[in-house]
């Protein structure tokens, strides 16, 4: 009897280590998934650094940039997974985040881990706005050859495009538009692809789009104006 109480407390005890070891197994799948995004982006050629944040963000565990190089063939990420242990009287849920680096060359990418001393976190705020502003800036080239492969679009079609880009990269359409026969205003919010500390890691936008369904379209971005159903999480 004493044998069997010994054994369920250590089935108790170690619920948590088992958890961490499949949210570390969760990780290493999720790097494959990573992996494999990449190989199908540089076989296309249009791998970019927002084909690499559209890759890190996709699935139900993105991942965070901690740095890469100029043309993307060399990616250092943090990648978590998610792991639960079943037991008797309860269970046990952890994430874990495992750095990792991708190298890309031609059609194959190859990915091992990284000690945890090489996936420090970016605490630099100008990178991380420029970061996310580079994705306002994709938004508006996404929407505009949407619109280009549509002649005539309406603001509605603009609109949806607009969810499927803010979507792609994980950011948030924080009010329905403002539009007319020939132009659109959005508010949107995208947070930063990289692992941070210490800063702000979003910003919000307007994006307006005149002249629908001419050659006069025009796009401007600014800050989002100050009153608003946006304003309690763009402050």
């Amino acid at each position: 009897m004493a044998v069997l109480v010994s054994a369920f407390l250590y089935w108790l005890a170690t619920s948590g280590d088992r958890a961490r070891d499949s949210a570390l197994a969760d990780a290493t799948r999720n790097a494959a998934r990573v992996a494999r995004g990449l190989e199908e982006s540089a076989g296309d050629g249009s791998l970019s650094g927002n084909e690499v944040k559209k890759i890190l963000l996709s699935g139900s565990s993105p991942g965070r940039l901690i740095s890469t190089t100029s043309d993307a063939t060399t990616v250092r990420a943090l990648i978590p997974g998610t792991g639960t242990s079943f037991g008797i009287p309860y269970s046990s849920q952890v994430q874990e985040s495992q750095c990792y680096v991708f190298r890309v060359t031609g059609r194959r990418a190859v990915v091992h881990k990284e000690s945890d001393s090489r996936c420090g976190y970016v605490t630099d705020q100008h990178q991380v706005a420029k970061d996310i502003d580079s994705t306002a800036s994709a938004l508006v080239h996404e929407v505009i050859s949407a619109v280009k492969e549509a002649p005539g679009a309406e603001a509605e079609q603009v609109g949806s495009s607009v969810d499927s880009v803010v979507r792609s990269y994980r950011g948030q359409l924080l009010a329905q538009p403002v539009h007319t026969s020939s132009s659109a205003t959005f508010v949107v919010r995208f947070h930063t692809v990289y692992a941070t500390r210490g800063v702000n890691p979003d910003k919000c936008f307007s994006i307006s789009f005149t002249g629908l369904g001419t050659t006069a379209l025009k796009v401007k971005t600014a800050p989002p104006p100050k009153k608003g159903p946006w304003r309690a999480v763009c402050s």
